[in-house]
């Protein structure tokens, strides 16, 4: 399994991170995105990006945030908002897997990052 078009568009204000896998991909639950970041101080940090929305019959509270290993982004595409001006970053899509109903999440064992923009 292997992502083709990965592509990172950037403006003044944030990065939209887009993707698609070649194949489907058996248990996926969704994807964790990872970011590296090099260059200028800002808001953005080396690690997982927050998401903001769980899984169906999950109630989260107001401003809830989690990882995206723990709430994975469950569509090909993310905008990263926490990114400033003069920061280089680069991103790892990773899907995560469920093998059960209840079962944990873990991740598939693709881990590549994209280019730096």
């Amino acid at each position: 399994m292997a992502f083709t078009n990965l592509r990172v568009y950037a403006n003044c204000d944030y990065a939209t991170i887009i993707w698609r896998s070649d194949a489907p991909i058996n248990n996926c639950r969704g994807f964790a995105l990872e970011r590296q970041v090099a260059g200028a101080t800002g808001d953005a940090a080396d690690g997982f990006v927050s998401t903001y929305v769980g899984f169906a019959g999950q109630k989260p509270g107001k401003a809830t945030v989690q990882p995206s290993t723990i709430w994975p982004i469950q569509r090909y595409i993310w905008s990263d908002y926490a990114v400033s001006q003069g920061q280089k970053v680069r991103y790892r899509v990773i899907p995560m897997l469920r093998n059960t109903a209840n079962g944990a999440l873990v991740p598939h064992s693709s881990r590549r990052f994209g280019g730096a923009i």
